[in-house]
């Protein structure tokens, strides 16, 4: 793999925190993160991620 295979927009698509003992768990941002990473040819980086909001459920009709 090279530095130019990165180049793009990258989709966060989970965020989870992984211990010393192996054990995962949701990270930082919740169950459902939102995020771009994108990766320039010419080295710069930039990246963006944030909680989504927890929409109530609805009430049965």
């Amino acid at each position: 793999m090279s530095a130019t295979d990165l180049v793009g927009t990258w989709e966060l698509v989970a965020y989870l925190d992984t211990d010393e003992q192996g054990v995962i768990s949701e990270g930082p941002l919740g169950d459902s993160p939102r995020g771009l990473l994108i990766y320039g040819v010419d080295g710069h980086m930039s990246v963006s991620m944030m909680r989504t909001p927890q929409l109530p459920e609805e009430a049965p009709r």
